[in-house]
């Protein structure tokens, strides 16, 4: 298992494609506004304090966007 800073999985140019089968799970948008505001401001003070945010199982797909960044598909998180 490896590690994995926030920072590193934001600015690495990489697409995560989530299987079909999640995709009927939703949350609202007050749901989205505050998580998307807890990673910004984690992303933004890029303080020394380490947040556990979950798991997260991703795997490599051997071919690449349009734009020819790495795909991943996301298992699980």
């Amino acid at each position: 298992m490896d590690r994995m800073k926030l920072v590193e999985l934001l600015e690495e140019p990489v697409q995560y494609r989530v299987p079909v089968f999640q995709r009927t799970y939703e949350w609202d948008r007050n749901r989205w506004n505050g998580f998307w505001e807890d990673i910004k401001d984690l992303y933004d003070s890029r303080t020394a304090d380490s947040r556990f945010l979950g798991t997260l199982v991703f795997r490599p797909i051997r071919t690449r966007s349009m734009h020819g960044e790495k795909l991943y598909q996301i298992i699980d998180g």
